[in-house]
Order: C-alpha cells, then structure tokens, then sequence
C-alpha cells in the first residue's frame, strides 16, 4: 500500500513540477527574447538616425571621412547616445577595415575597434544560445550599412549591453523558483490526499 501510494504521489507531483517548469522555461524564453528586441530596435532607430544625417553630410562634402567627423548633426546624435536608452554604451561610423570615423568618444576615432556580436544574428538562434549571449560579458551590436553611391563605404555600429535584459531575467527567475517551489509543495499535498482517497477501495478490499 505505501508503495502505491508513493508512486501515485510522486506521479502527481512529478507532472506538476514538469508543467511548472516548461511553463517556467519559455516564460524566460519569452523575457529574453524581448528583451533583446527591445534593445535591437533602440539600436536601429539611433543607428537610421545617424545613417540618415551621414548620407547628407557625404552628400554635401569633398572628403567623406572630413564630413562626417566635421559634421555637427552626428556629433550631436553621437554624444547623446545615452539618452537614447540606458543599455546603448556607443555608436560609431566606421570604414571597411573598421578604421573608427566618428566615435560617440572621439578619443577613439582613427583607431580599430572590435566587432560586437550581431544582435540580429542572436536573435535567429535558439533560446540556450540568447541566454548564453545575454549572461556574457561581450558586448552586442547593430549595424546599419553605409554606402558611398553604389559602392560598400563603412557601417554605423550601435553598441548595446545585455546587462538590463540579464537583470529583468534575474529579477523574473527568482519568483519564479519560489512559484514552482511552492506548487510543487501543495502538488505532494494533493497528491497524498489523492492517494489516500483513491486507494481507499483497495484497503477495503484488502
């Protein structure tokens, strides 16, 4: 009788912790994914803001390169990239080697500076892998090409941290276990209870 009673139990509380869970996983799956969109059309619309300004100021000058630095639009849009969300850490005009134009810091400009990973690309993959990138310590990207006439000039990069998303996924997961937790307690409960009444017949008989 015990073990049928356990079992019985512990199939109830089983399945419910197994539904709590899934529920629980694509809740977060759901966080990050948004998450991410979020901060990728923050990127995109500074990004069309400064791709906007720079194709009239190439437009306008000689040099593209003395343009687009002398030009006070994108100097103003540069120097107030936080104020377009707390997660952009930079934006940037860059050549094809990635030669820095126009930096948000102008300390930078003249140098290289390393990619980011494409936050386009993260959010075509698969959940594991946002998660993965969001917990990193890599900052994220959108780019936005930049042509000179027909030809490939550069690209305007949005720098992006992943911190706010990390945070909003911390905060979510922590009621989150407490939640399962504590539907998984109350499923041991009815499950017993269940048990005890189902099993009742078989007692009886025995």
């Amino acid at each position: 009788r015990g073990s049928l009673r356990a079992r019985q139990t512990a199939a109830v509380t089983g399945l419910i912790a197994l539904a709590m869970t899934v529920l629980s996983v694509q809740h977060l799956a759901n966080l990050a994914r948004v998450g991410l969109e979020d901060s990728r059309g923050i990127g995109e619309l500074l990004g069309r803001m400064i791709y906007q300004r720079a194709r009239e100021a190439i437009a306008a000058g000689d040099d593209p390169v003395i343009a687009l630095r002398a030009d006070q639009g994108i100097r103003s849009i540069l120097e107030s990239t936080a104020a377009y969300g707390r997660n952009v850490t930079y934006a940037a005009v860059v050549d094809n080697d990635g030669i820095v134009i126009a930096h948000s810091f102008p300390a930078i400009e003249g140098q290289q500076i390393e990619p980011g990973e494409n936050l386009s690309a993260v959010l075509d993959k698969d959940f594991v892998t946002q998660v993965r990138t969001i917990y990193a310590d890599h900052s994220l990207e959108v780019v936005l090409p930049l042509q000179l006439g027909e030809a490939p000039f550069g690209a305007i990069r949005v720098g992006l941290s992943p911190v706010l998303v990390r945070n909003d996924l911390s905060q979510a997961l922590q009621p989150m276990l407490w939640m399962t937790l504590l539907v998984s307690c109350s499923a041991l409960l009815v499950g017993l209870l269940l048990a005890r009444r189902i099993l009742r017949p078989i007692h009886v008989i025995n």
